[in-house]
């Protein structure tokens, strides 16, 4: 398991792993190591935000699955 950590500007937005709702920014979920996944965040009014993951995570975790900081634009 990799522990995967997703902030947004601005925060309070909706995140989903693989289409199931996981919580809201900011937030650090677990996800299966060995298995790609797809990350998306929403909030009304903003244009989701979807990214895949690799195959495999690094121990770094967020910087492979989201470059940094997701923001949302209007």
């Amino acid at each position: 398991m990799q522990d995967l950590t997703v902030r947004s500007d601005p925060p309070g937005a909706e995140v989903l792993v693989n289409g199931e709702r996981v919580g809201m920014t900011p937030i650090t979920c677990r996800i299966r190591r060995s298995d790609p996944a797809n990350i998306t965040i929403r909030k009304d009014g903003y244009e989701p935000v979807t990214r895949g993951t690799t195959k495999y995570l690094s121990g770094l975790g967020i910087t492979d699955v989201v470059f940094g900081n997701l923001v949302l634009f209007p």
